[in-house]
């Protein structure tokens, strides 16, 4: 049997950081006498193993992360964008420069800022954030909808996660987003998305994320070019069995009926792509849930949608 062990990291990086204000402690792993390749990420209150990633994995702040965006955006043009979620009890505004305070509420950590930056989101825990900027252009769809095309700019401290920039888009006409995540994006030959994981070796400049931002926003054109493909396309059986193999029945429109996980499509006429597509990102958005969770089920309606996974 395997003796494995935890003790303080050895890692001079590890060391560096202060861990303690995102309440977790990264150890070392031992097997016996031996230093592994591994190392945990424990949440201190609890005891709780949060992950368990490379021993070269460094700690990438995400109030540097957003400190460094936020000096880039404007070089790219793109502009902050303030979005409102309902899960508001889990999520609050955060600022590279603020302190944290932290309470509970409905069984959840509450994290809020002094003053905020409006357009980055944290999670329950701290950990987590989602900063979302636009381009300026308020573009005009073939239906004369008001969209904006943005970047989510995506950062975790506590390894489940590392830097990643993805595609945003919000409409205004029911104020709902989507997240497309940057596998989804490869996947359908939009090299757009951009990830990287946070190694000792990692470089947070300001001219390397210039690059990733800019690259991500000017690729988001493709991303309206498929959307108003699918404002004219009709729905179709494919797509109807993806999402009923994919998604929770309650974010389906009524139009798809699920049994025995078989969907079958009812309308008629037919609707389109587009009507399928914003009424079931609709309900995900407005969901009481963490974006960490719409962003999974983001995940599931572009695969259905022929963004692979």
């Amino acid at each position: 049997m395997r003796n494995l062990r935890l003790e303080p990291s050895k890692n001079s990086w590890d060391n560096e950081m202060d861990y303690s204000k995102y309440g977790f402690e990264v150890l070392s792993i031992f097997d016996g006498k031996e230093l592994t390749d591994f190392k945990a990420i424990r949440k201190t209150s609890t005891g709780r193993i949060l992950a368990m990633p490379r021993t070269g994995y460094k700690l990438l702040p995400n109030e540097i992360v957003l400190e460094a965006a936020n000096e880039v955006a404007e070089t790219v043009h793109l502009e902050p964008f303030k979005l409102i979620t309902d899960s508001i009890d889990d999520w609050k505004t955060f600022t590279a420069k603020s302190k944290y305070y932290k309470g509970k509420k409905n069984g959840h950590t509450v994290v809020q800022s002094v003053a905020g930056d409006t357009h980055a989101l944290m999670d329950a825990d701290a950990t987590r954030m989602f900063a979302f900027y636009k381009l300026p252009k308020l573009e005009i769809m073939d239906k004369g909808e008001e969209m904006n095309f943005g970047i989510c700019v995506r950062n975790s401290v506590d390894g489940t996660s590392g830097l990643a920039i993805d595609g945003f888009t919000f409409r205004h006409v029911c104020g709902n987003a989507g997240l497309i995540t940057l596998a989804q994006l490869v996947k359908a030959g939009m090299q757009i998305g951009i990830r990287k994981r946070h190694t000792k070796n990692l470089q947070i400049g300001l001219s390397n994320l210039q690059n990733w931002m800019f690259k991500v926003s000017e690729g988001m054109d493709k991303v309206k070019v498929l959307y108003g493909k699918w404002m004219v396309e009709e729905l179709n059986k494919d797509t109807v069995f993806k999402l009923g193999r994919s998604l929770p029945v309650k974010y389906l429109p009524d139009y798809i009926n699920v049994e025995k996980k078989k969907a079958t499509l009812t309308a008629s006429p037919i609707p389109t792509m587009w009507d399928t597509y914003n009424a079931i990102t609709a309900k995900i958005w407005h969901e009481p849930v963490e974006l960490k969770t719409k962003q999974v089920l983001f995940e599931a309606v572009h695969y259905s949608f022929g963004l692979g996974r």
